[in-house]
């Protein structure tokens, strides 16, 4: 019986351990990532694709050819273009989506992390 209860205290500080790493690893909140992204020139664009496909960009929502047109003729050029995915879109329909915005923007195109809030 010794061993069972050496055993579940094993187990039980390893994932205490784990937990607190997973945690500690997380990316900063959002908004520290743009206050640093303000003081170091322009802040990137934030891209959604929904799952219905519908394209928004910094929250307003586009069509395609109007964001198509909104990356070319802007007058405020981005630092660079985040893709945010939405959860319903398959990995190969973000794909396409990446690749659909580089071939419309000259500026660096990356897929953005929205960390979860806990």
């Amino acid at each position: 019986m010794p061993w069972v209860l050496a055993l579940t205290t094993a187990v039980l500080g390893l994932t205490t351990v784990l937990a607190t790493l997973s945690a500690s690893l997380q990316l900063p909140p959002l908004e520290s990532v743009a206050a640093t992204n303000r003081l170091h020139g322009e802040a990137p664009w934030w891209i959604v694709r929904s799952p219905s496909g519908s394209w928004y960009l910094n929250g307003e929502p586009l069509s395609s050819s109007g964001l198509a047109r909104r990356l070319r003729e802007s007058e405020q050029k981005p630092r660079s273009l985040l893709l945010l995915p939405a959860n319903g879109r398959r990995a190969a329909q973000v794909a396409d989506d990446l690749r659909w915005l580089r071939q419309h923007s000259s500026h660096p195109v990356s897929l953005g992390l929205v960390p979860e809030h806990s």
